[in-house]
């Protein structure tokens, strides 16, 4: 009788053992990016983007200031950080026309798991996108920093953007911010990103109107900033 208690417990530990195994790859296996969404924010070292800007900055005392340039975003580099996670290092670079040289702007730092994407300015991450994707879902962008909660939407996934003569047939929008005040401010910032490209689209509205009892209501600008940016080229180099 304890021969066989001792050979049914040497069957059984095997099979523990395996489910265990089974178990623990199961915990290992990454997320299919193609499914979550992640390749609406691909990261790869040699990717960039090029962008087309049209900017005003409005003075109330001055003539308003319009600016046309180009932006290139390029993945330049990458590392592993202290979580062993890959940390992509992105360079934004400008020039006034395509004669001009580029010029260094700013850098700032990628990182990106199987729930969300990171960028990391002057070391303040903001929550650009989380995963899986889906209609309507809203996070704070500031959740991993200490700046008061700014909520960010995620609207029309799936649905095709057109760009110059161009139509992205599967793209999601991020409402960063939608204020529609037209007797005080008004604020429409957002992005497009297209799937296994990136952000296509970026608008950035932030505008103050005249608020004294002698201008309100008359649609007149203070101050404020108008900045658009068009995917005019990407690829890898």
């Amino acid at each position: 009788m304890q021969w066989h208690t001792i050979n049914r417990f040497s069957l059984i530990i095997p099979v523990l053992l395996a489910i265990s195994a089974i178990s623990c790859e199961k915990v290992l296996v990454e997320a299919d990016p193609s499914r979550t969404g992640m390749d609406y924010y691909p990261l790869s070292q040699g990717l960039y983007r090029t962008y087309d800007v049209f900017q005003i900055n409005y003075n109330f005392a001055s003539e308003n200031d319009t600016l046309v340039y180009e932006i290139k975003e390029r993945i330049a580099d990458n590392y592993l950080n202290q979580e062993g996670d890959t940390t992509f290092i992105m360079e934004r670079l400008k020039r006034v026309s395509v004669q001009s040289t580029w010029q260094l702007d700013s850098v700032y730092h990628i990182r990106r798991n199987n729930y969300q994407a990171i960028e990391l300015n002057n070391n303040i991450p903001l929550l650009k996108l989380v995963f899986p994707v889906a209609e309507g879902k809203t996070w704070d962008s500031n959740l991993l920093n200490s700046s008061l909660a700014d909520n960010f939407k995620m609207i029309d996934v799936g649905r095709p953007f057109s760009l110059y003569d161009t139509v992205f047939s599967n793209t999601l929008t991020v409402l960063q911010r939608n204020i529609q005040d037209e007797i005080v401010r008004k604020e429409i910032n957002k992005e497009v990103y297209s799937l296994n490209i990136g952000p296509v689209y970026k608008i950035i509205q932030n505008i103050n109107y005249c608020a004294n009892p002698d201008c309100i209501g008359q649609g007149i600008i203070t101050s404020g900033l108008l900045q658009e940016l068009k995917l005019k080229a990407y690829g890898k180099e």
